[in-house]
This record gives structure tokens, sequence and C-alpha cells, in this order.
């Protein structure tokens, strides 16, 4: 239900390809013949933890985190034309290093709502920073790629621990 109310796309981290999947959660079951719960929990299930195990952060009202509803993008009027764009992206952190990420394209509109999910050591974690200028694009066979974003653009990024760092 959460998935639902929250994304209106899909990017899914498969066999090491981002897949791209218009719609709610629901829709994403259905494009991929997801219909049994035991698949659906399968999916998404932390690799070598049973859901069971899985640690969670329990909310209170206190520690309840409210956004905003963002205002007009002066300048822009479109809810679907791209705000933040990465073209051929590559990123490694260093010279030596294995490619994190490889020619990687995302789009972002006013209208996205948008969830990452994959393994840990995915580039998930990777390609926010490198969205967000907090790394650049690295050159990889010669292509170093480009991140555009609307000159109006403000950008919050919550790094994936804070909500732990905010309970202690």
């Amino acid at each position: 239900d959460f998935m639902n109310r929250t994304c209106s796309d899909i990017i899914h981290f498969d066999d090491t390809k981002l897949k791209y999947y218009e719609g709610d959660f629901n829709a994403f079951r259905a494009a991929r013949g997801l219909y049994e719960e035991e698949e659906v929990k399968a999916l998404l299930e932390v690799r070598g933890m049973a859901p069971e195990n899985v640690p969670s952060i329990q909310t209170s009202a206190a520690s309840k985190m409210i956004f905003p509803v963002p205002g007009k993008l002066q300048g822009h009027t479109s809810q679907t034309k791209p705000v933040l764009e990465a073209k051929n992206v590559s990123f490694r952190y260093t010279d030596d290093g294995p490619i994190v990420l490889k020619n990687v394209t995302v789009k972002i509109s006013l209208s996205s709502r948008v969830a990452m999910v994959g393994n840990n050591g995915a580039g998930k974690t990777t390609l926010m920073s490198v969205l967000c200028g907090e790394l650049l694009p690295t050159e990889v066979d010669g292509e170093t790629g480009e991140v555009q974003k609307h000159r109006n653009l403000r950008l919050a990024y919550i790094a994936q621990h804070t909500a732990w760092h905010l309970e202690k």
C-alpha cells in the first residue's frame, strides 16, 4: 500500500541492469507477473536475510518526517519535462577501481516519484550522490557523461542511515 501511494514509477535493478516500469507498485507487479504474495516477498527480501530478520526502524509521531509540498519551479511549466537528468553517466571511486555505474541514463520530472531498490553494493547511493552533485561522473571508455539540473531546482537528499542517527 505504501509503495502504491508513493511511487509513480519503479526502476528495478535486475541482473546488473536497470529496468524502468511506469506506474505504481501494483502496475509493476502486473508487468513482472508477480501475482502471489510469496513472489513479492522474495523480490523485496534483503539478500541473505529472511524478511522477519530484516531490521526495521520503528517510527512514532515524535520521529515522523514531514516534507513540505514543493512549490512551483520558476521558469518550468511542464510536469513531465525533466528537471534532473543524467546521460550516459559512469562512475568509479579510483582510477583503477571497479566501475560502479556505467552509462546510466535517468530522467526525473516534477511528477516523478521514484524508489530505488537493489542489492547492497549495486550503486544506489552512488547514483544518488552523482545526481545530487556530491560526486562527479568519471571517464570510462572515453566517455564521461553529464548530469543536468534545472537552474532553479533545489534538491534535498536524506542519506540512507539518517533515520538511524535520528533514533540515537
